[in-house]
């Protein structure tokens, strides 16, 4: 699924880090304009965690809160 994709839909994202195993709630509008072409999958690759700042973090789509 495509950032553009869960703007559309009104979506948010949960990222999970595999390292502290940290959730954290992401609004792709903060990603959008520079990365809207990107999948979830694409865009785990450029991000890190907040948290620990590992960069093995699992994206996918839920609903907003």
């Amino acid at each position: 699924m495509k950032l553009s994709e869960l703007v559309g839909r009104k979506q948010r994202m949960l990222a999970h880090c595999r390292s502290c195993q940290t959730d954290t709630l992401l609004d792709p509008r903060f990603f959008y304009p520079r990365r809207a072409h990107l999948d979830l999958s694409q865009l785990a690759d450029v991000i890190h965690c907040a948290k620990c700042g590992a960069k093995e973090i699992e994206l996918t789509a839920t609903f907003r809160e």
